[in-house]
């Protein structure tokens, strides 16, 4: 299986979710696909918030380090559901 992390590259980050991938294979092996389950790491005095999801083909670890941001084009879907987003041409 692919070892997939997302999130920043530093080092730290790195090492903390591949640390937690690995405590993921521990406990549930190639199984428990799909639910993301958020694992805390501590490396070099730091605790990090890793979420690790499994799939057929790889193991994906995403380092969260604040505020997610939605895709652009979901934020305009939802602006424009509720009526907000008025589009002038000129």
């Amino acid at each position: 299986m692919k070892i997939m992390i997302e999130g920043d590259t530093e080092h730290a980050h790195l090492v903390a979710a591949s640390k937690a991938i690995d405590e993921h294979k521990k406990k549930y092996g190639t199984g428990n696909k799909y639910p993301p389950f958020t694992y805390c790491v501590r490396y070099r005095k730091r605790l990090f918030q890793v979420e690790v999801t499994n799939s057929n083909k790889y193991h994906l670890a995403h380092v969260i380090t604040g505020h997610r941001e939605a895709h652009q084009s979901s934020l305009r879907r939802k602006r424009l559901k509720r009526g907000f987003l008025l589009n002038f041409r000129r």
